[in-house]
């Protein structure tokens, strides 16, 4: 009995078991299908955040590649801007150069001595072959005198010219004369129009082809450049034949150095730059040329076909080593010798030899004459450009008031002839020779004029020498 009641207690708790069992399994099942449910819902968002994905990916690629349309847009904008300010910085400098005009009475009273006076006689003497040369010469003269003019302060003073290959540095040794003012420095030629450097207050004015002062900002002075100056459809020279640059000397005062186009032995310049620096480098006081010790360090063949081919007579030539705190002083020692036996071999005077450097502003060693005292020298001197210009005006004065004696000699001599003539008629025959003595009249006649010129021609040029 006992026995069977403990078999029915373990089937019952076998059942409850079981039954336990199948409920929690029906509750597991039950949670399956949820997950299940579950899962197929995160499935769907996550098919759904694809396609939102997709979406967002194709909208930043159309708006990637709308930023770089965008980008080219801009920087084609950029570039238009750039040449539109180029365009306008072009024509804002023409425009300044085309409309100054010289306000000088004393160089209006000149011209108009020659337009009135000197012109209209020329015009009516005929002694000489080359008139049309001579007369073109002279207006040059006049142009020449009226830009001048325009800058006393320049012309008052001794020129220095300063010369050599565009890497010698001749705008870093001239500003290292200058006080907080710097010429244009670059790897290019950058001095396309001749530059005359005075002391003064720092300032920039250009003087175009009618002697009218162009004043020039900053930022156009660092324009003046071959580069820039090639973006004009002509010649800008013809124009503004040169640019002065005033201010506050260190040292040295009564000097103007000019700092010519880049004359390059490499092939960097035009034959309008080696025109014009040979023309500066002619009409200057002196010369300074300048050898960069940074290249090979002594004078070239170049530089000695260049300076061979200046006219040196009554000019002094200074030789300066540039840059020459990049050498011991051992090698400047030795290159300064170098430099001078080669010019010895050339038969090319100098003044002095010196190593300098423009960073330190500084003179290191030197032959014969250190810059400083041959610059203080210099100082003394009148601007020769001045004195040349007068002395053409002589010369033109000369070689007309010469011819008109010639005439009048060659006139003279022949009266005189055709009244021996007239004697020797004579003596054969009482009748009076109208012929001969109308002759003789009319040679009277033209010796008078010739002689009424030639005290004209002086008369005038009294005036013009007390105007220039």
């Amino acid at each position: 009995m006992l026995n069977k009641l403990k078999k029915d207690i373990d089937s019952l708790l076998m059942y409850v078991t079981l039954h336990a069992k199948l409920k929690k399994i029906d509750e597991i099942f039950k949670n399956i299908d949820l997950i299940e449910k579950e899962i197929i819902k995160k499935e769907q968002e996550i098919k759904n955040l694809e396609k939102a994905r997709n979406s967002l990916k194709d909208e930043i690629a159309k708006k990637e590649e709308l930023i770089e349309e965008l980008n080219k847009q801009k920087e084609t904008l950029q570039k238009e801007i750039k040449s539109l300010k180029t365009f306008k910085n072009k024509y804002h400098i023409i425009a300044k150069i085309l409309k100054s005009t010289s306000n000088n009475e004393k160089i209006e009273n000149f011209k108009s001595l020659i337009d009135n006076e000197l012109l209209p006689l020329l015009n009516k003497i005929t002694v000489l072959p080359n008139e049309a040369e001579i007369i073109l010469k002279l207006q040059n003269l006049i142009a020449e005198l009226e830009i001048m003019s325009a800058n006393e302060d320049v012309f008052k003073k001794p020129i220095i010219a300063v010369g050599g290959g565009f890497s010698a540095g001749k705008s870093q040794f001239i500003s290292s004369f200058l006080t907080n003012f710097t010429l244009p420095i670059g790897i290019e030629p950058t001095t396309a129009i001749p530059a005359y450097v005075v002391d003064g207050e720092n300032r920039l004015t250009g003087v175009n082809f009618k002697g009218g002062i162009v004043k020039f900002s900053e930022e156009e002075k660092n324009l003046l450049s071959h580069k820039y100056i090639n973006l004009f459809e002509f010649n800008l020279r013809e124009y503004l034949p040169f640019i002065v640059i005033n201010a506050p000397f260190e040292k040295v005062k009564n000097i103007c150095f000019i700092d010519t186009p880049g004359y390059n032995p490499s092939g960097f310049h035009t034959k309008d730059d080696v025109s014009i620096t040979k023309s500066l480098l002619n009409e200057a006081n002196s010369i300074i040329w300048l050898l960069g010790a940074d290249s090979n360090g002594t004078i070239s063949s170049s530089d000695i076909e260049f300076l061979e081919n200046l006219d040196l007579e009554n000019k002094k030539l200074f030789i300066v080593l540039n840059k020459a705190d990049l050498k011991s002083k051992d090698d400047l020692e030795d290159i300064l010798d170098e430099i001078e036996e080669v010019l010895d071999d050339y038969d090319i005077k100098v003044e002095g030899i010196s190593a300098y450097s423009s960073t330190l502003k500084k003179e290191i060693i030197y032959k014969k004459t250190g810059l400083f005292k041959f610059l203080n020298n210099e100082s003394k001197n009148k601007s020769l450009k001045f004195l040349k210009i007068k002395e053409e005006f002589e010369n033109i004065f000369k070689s007309y008031e010469n011819a008109l004696q010639e005439k009048i000699k060659e006139l003279e001599e022949l009266k005189n002839f055709i009244h021996s003539v007239e004697l020797d008629v004579l003596q054969y025959t009482t009748e009076e020779n109208l012929t001969i003595g109308k002759i003789i009249s009319n040679y009277n006649k033209e010796i008078q004029k010739l002689y009424s010129q030639l005290k004209e021609l002086n008369k005038i040029y009294k005036k013009i020498e007390i105007l220039i």
